[in-house]
């Protein structure tokens, strides 16, 4: 039954997403192909002109950015309230499949399409960026590539000192993803134990358990690197290299526990404190 309820969902929130993420690829088609033609009639032939041109593509891309990735979590939110804490939860809950199914069809779903628009956002950045780099300057900023690659994988880079490290810093890109949507179904699943301003309290709940876990993982990963940096006196790099992979693995530990904790909440506030409207 999983199946079918994946199979609804994905329809369902295909019909929303699949727009939006051919519009940033239209975008950044468009804002490349600008960038080729004011270079093709010379407008980028100046410093000064490439700074602002340069500039004001930065903050459409700031702004087109922070837009793509804030758009999925609004769409989980309404997804989710409509179809378990709305009208629609009566038809919902009486479908002949658990709890767990239902918030797993929606957890998995979100984390698909929140995977998918991050992976289209930074192609379309790329496709956009490409156009507004001048052939000759693009093969002499090679450097900054190898710069790049010097700092991460060097003899000081920050994956230099063990695979551990490469390992946590990319199981901590889908781990935070998911908490970040299980922190927006267990806030709504607090804010509907009211019976009034359902929306303005789950917003203040989300916002409360942020807060709350944020403190905790810095009470708990601060003395741990206070307590290594002060042993090697904040100078032996290798020693920065093992205290930054150990505060990522308590990290990501930290966020695995909590994803558990708001998955098994969810489920609860579904199963045992339900208050349809």
């Amino acid at each position: 039954m999983l199946g079918k309820l994946l199979k609804h969902e994905f329809l369902a929130s295909g019909r929303i997403f699949l727009p939006l993420l051919a519009l940033v690829i239209a975008i950044s088609a468009l804002t490349s192909l600008m960038g080729i033609i004011f270079e093709a009639v010379g407008l980028l032939e100046t410093e000064a002109a490439f700074f602002l041109m340069g500039s004001l593509l930065i903050l459409a891309a700031i702004f087109v950015f922070s837009a793509v990735f804030s758009v999925p979590l609004i769409v989980f939110a309404i997804r989710f309230y409509k179809s378990f804490l709305g009208s629609e939860g009566y038809l919902m809950f009486t479908l002949p499949v658990t709890r767990h199914q239902l918030v797993l069809s929606r957890l998995i779903t979100g984390f698909v399409w929140y995977a998918v628009t991050g992976l289209v956002a930074t192609v379309g950045a790329l496709i956009a960026l490409a156009g507004w780099i001048p052939t000759g300057t693009f093969l002499d900023s090679m450097w900054i590539f190898e710069g790049m690659y010097e700092g991460l994988f060097g003899p000081f880079g920050i994956f230099s000192e063990s695979a551990l490290a490469i390992v946590t810093q990319i199981i901590s890109i889908p781990v935070g993803a998911i908490s970040t949507i299980l922190m927006i179904y267990l806030a709504m699943g607090l804010g509907q134990l009211a019976n009034n301003y359902r929306i303005i309290l789950s917003i203040v709940a989300y916002f409360g358990i942020l807060f709350v876990t944020s403190i905790a993982s810095m009470m708990i990963t601060l003395p741990i690197t206070l307590s290594t940096g002060l042993n090697a006196g904040f100078l032996d790099m290798y020693q920065f290299q093992q205290t930054t992979t150990i505060v990522n693995v308590v990290s990501l530990a930290l966020t695995a526990v909590l994803c558990i904790v708001m998955y098994f909440g969810t489920v609860y506030l579904l199963n045992r404190r339900l208050n349809l409207l």
